[in-house]
């Protein structure tokens, strides 16, 4: 994984802009937050298979 800053979106932010999210983990991880507090990430398919 590639990463410099981590993205983050709001859960209800992440929700209107799902798209974008997806788009944006292509090329980074991108975390989720509920509440205030980094609850997920989002990470591309090859990401994920690398970490397996």
């Amino acid at each position: 994984m590639n990463s410099t800053t981590l993205v983050t979106y709001s859960a209800r932010d992440a929700k209107t802009r799902f798209g974008e999210v997806l788009d944006e983990a292509l090329g980074r991880p991108v975390g989720i937050t509920r509440h205030e507090r980094l609850t997920a990430y989002v990470v591309s398919k090859r990401d994920f298979e690398s970490l397996r």
